[in-house]
């Protein structure tokens, strides 16, 4: 990776010889700022521990000051699954509930898949969704505190009157975990896109307490793409496989 961004640099350095500048100038200007902070801010940074490294705990706060990472002096699993289902209601029309399912391979890693069934009564009509989204993601934070990640994925959004091959996208998505304090933890999640030329995205919000192997959670769930919208209070819990 380093290679390539020096190949790039050189490039670069090139274009602008014509340039009053120095090639030597924008080196010192560009290369610290911007590309050595782009490679920080997704991949990694300096003196980080490597993912082989970093393992999981069998259960957030197994160790009391960890959560699903144990520090770097102790040695756990080499992979995790994990499993939640919530109830959501936004008490007025629509209701349903959701199951989301994560295996982490390796440290590095995790594989995402979740389906979102809502049905009900809008303005008198009945309604019957089906959201189904999924991705892999790279486990940028691997701090025994905070989880963080991205990745990539798809969303499929299936209703009465639009087929799910008119309402699917190539996502983006974007995830945090922070165990603030034992046994408690704030989950944060967007998985982003385009639907039927409207940009949105599928979110949760959950503060959670981890019971051992278990946990249980309330929190907020949206789907927003333009006029296709849903949202509700969500209730749930989870178990550590």
């Amino acid at each position: 990776m380093k290679t390539i961004h020096k190949i790039i640099l050189v490039g670069f350095f090139q274009l602008l010889s014509c340039c009053s500048l120095s090639a030597q100038f924008w080196q010192l200007l560009l290369e610290p700022f911007i590309f050595e902070g782009i490679y920080t801010a997704i991949i990694a940074g300096p003196n980080e521990p490597t993912w082989r490294e970093t393992t999981f705990a069998s259960f957030p706060y197994d160790e009391p000051k960890s959560g699903l990472f144990l520090p770097t002096t102790l040695v756990g699993d080499k992979s995790r699954v994990h499993a939640v289902v919530h109830f959501q209601n936004n008490e007025r029309t629509l209701s349903g509930g959701l199951v989301q399912i994560k295996y982490a391979p390796i440290s590095l890693l995790t594989i995402e898949g979740n389906y979102l069934h809502l049905f009900g009564q809008v303005d008198d009509v009945a309604e019957n969704i089906g959201v189904t989204y999924f991705n892999v993601s790279y486990n940028r934070l691997r701090h025994h505190r905070i989880h963080g990640w991205w990745g990539f994925g798809g969303i499929f959004l299936q209703d009465q009157e639009n087929p799910i091959s008119d309402n699917q996208t190539f996502s983006f998505n974007l995830g945090l975990n922070y165990y603030f304090k034992e046994p408690m933890s704030l989950y944060l999640e967007t998985q982003m896109g385009n639907i039927n030329e409207a940009f949105g995205a599928v979110s949760q919000a959950r503060l959670q307490v981890h019971l051992e192997r278990f946990l249980i959670y309330a929190g907020y769930q949206d789907v927003n793409f333009g006029d296709l919208e849903y949202n509700g209070i969500a209730i749930g819990g989870g178990v550590y496989f």
